[in-house]
């Protein structure tokens, strides 16, 4: 009778397993349209904290642009948080984009541009593959409605 009542007991006190939702590929490249490189970007991301439910992002980036007259570069630098169920994922972050403007006339400008970001991610945590979808607004030098999609590769 002891034994059975320890076994039973027992059966109890097992834990049930849960998926574990850690990101196997800690970095990632992505190509951003629109969102915090202004028209687009290429990305890179690396996972700074990586738990089951809770994930910390930071990511750098660069994108050329300009027409005949003046060329520009952006270098979007952020930090995410991620709020995982398992594939799918909230995205809260902030970014600062500092940016340089050359003109044919010999001008040049730093200047720079801070945004939010909320949005949705699908990268399933054993797969290589994501995709991002988000609202980021600017908010510095002045308030401004954005956007932007990522397709990416994890490594």
């Amino acid at each position: 009778m002891a034994f059975f009542l320890l076994f039973f007991l027992g059966c109890f006190g097992q834990d049930t397993l849960q998926p574990d939702n850690r990101f196997v590929y800690t970095n990632n490249v992505q190509v951003e349209i629109l969102g915090v490189g202004a028209l687009y970007s290429i990305n890179y991301e690396r996972t700074i904290v990586n738990n089951d439910r809770f994930k910390t992002m930071a990511q750098v980036g660069v994108s050329f642009w300009g027409n005949k007259s003046w060329k520009g570069f952006v270098i979007p630098v952020s930090m995410n948080e991620l709020i995982s169920f398992n594939r799918h994922h909230i995205e809260i972050g902030a970014s600062i984009s500092p940016n340089y403007v050359w003109r044919d006339d010999n001008s040049k400008e730093w200047d720079y541009f801070m945004m939010a970001r909320v949005g949705y991610r699908y990268q399933n945590p054993k797969k290589k593959f994501l995709f991002r979808a988000g609202y980021t607004p600017i908010i510095l030098p002045e308030v401004g409605s954005w956007g932007g999609i990522s397709f990416g590769y994890c490594f």
